[in-house]
C-alpha cells in the first residue's frame, strides 16, 4: 500500500468509533495489529478477508457476533460463501461509526443506501429489518422470541407427528408381509 493510501486510511481510522476510543485512552481499542497480521495485510474488499474478519469483529463483539450467526448472513458465511454481508458491508472496515453518527452506514439517515448495495431494490421497510435481533431475549425481542418458540414447537411437532406415524405405517407394513407370508404356505 503506499504511503498516501495508508494516511487516508489511518485518517479514516481515527475518525472512527475504534480510532476515538484508542485516542482517548481505551487500551482496549482495537488498533491495526488486531485486524490485520504484520505481515499478511490483505485489501478488505477481499472475498477471503470480509470472512475472515468476521471472526475478528467477534474477538470484542462476541454479543453481536452470535446474533449475527443466527441470520440468512451468518449461516451462509459460516459456509465458506463471500458473497453476502459480513460487518464490513454494512458497518465499514475502517471508518465504523454508531448509529447515531449521521456519517455512519448504518444510521437511521444512510441505512437504505447501505442495503441497496446488495439489494438494489430495499426501500425504507426492508432497510428496518433488525440484523442483530436476539430471537433468545424474551424482553428486548418478544415478537421474535415467541415466533421462534412457535418455530421450534412446530418442528418438534412435525417431526413427531410424522415420525410416530412412519412408526406405525412400518409396523402396519411388515404386519401384512408376514400375512402375505404365512397364508402363502
Amino acid at each position: 500500500m503506499c504511503g498516501s493510501c495508508h494516511q487516508q486510511v489511518f485518517s479514516r481510522f481515527s475518525q472512527s468509533q475504534h480510532g476515538t476510543m484508542r485516542q482517548a485512552g481505551n487500551s482496549a481499542a482495537p488498533t491495526c495489529i488486531d485486524c490485520h497480521s504484520a505481515h499478511g495485510i490483505q485489501s478488505h474488499t477481499s472475498a477471503q478477508w470480509q470472512v475472515d474478519v468476521i471472526k475478528e469483529c467477534g474477538n470484542c463483539h462476541g454479543g453481536l457476533l452470535t446474533t449475527y450467526r443466527d441470520t440468512y448472513h451468518g449461516q451462509v458465511t459460516q459456509l465458506g460463501f463471500t458473497r453476502v454481508a459480513t460487518c464490513n458491508s454494512c458497518h465499514g472496515a475502517h471508518e465504523v461509526l454508531p448509529a447515531s453518527n449521521p456519517r455512519s452506514m448504518i444510521s437511521p439517515e444512510n441505512r437504505v443506501s447501505t442495503c441497496r448495495s446488495c439489494h438494489p431494490g430495499a426501500n425504507a421497510n426492508f432497510a428496518a429489518y433488525k440484523p442483530h435481533g436476539n430471537a433468545h431475549d424474551r424482553q428486548g425481542e418478544p415478537i421474535l422470541y415467541y415466533t421462534r418458540l412457535f418455530m421450534v414447537w412446530l418442528l418438534i411437532g412435525v417431526f413427531s407427528f410424522f415420525g410416530l406415524h412412519t412408526v406405525l405405517w412400518l409396523m402396519r407394513s411388515l404386519k401384512e408381509v408376514r400375512e402375505r407370508r404365512d397364508g402363502g404356505r
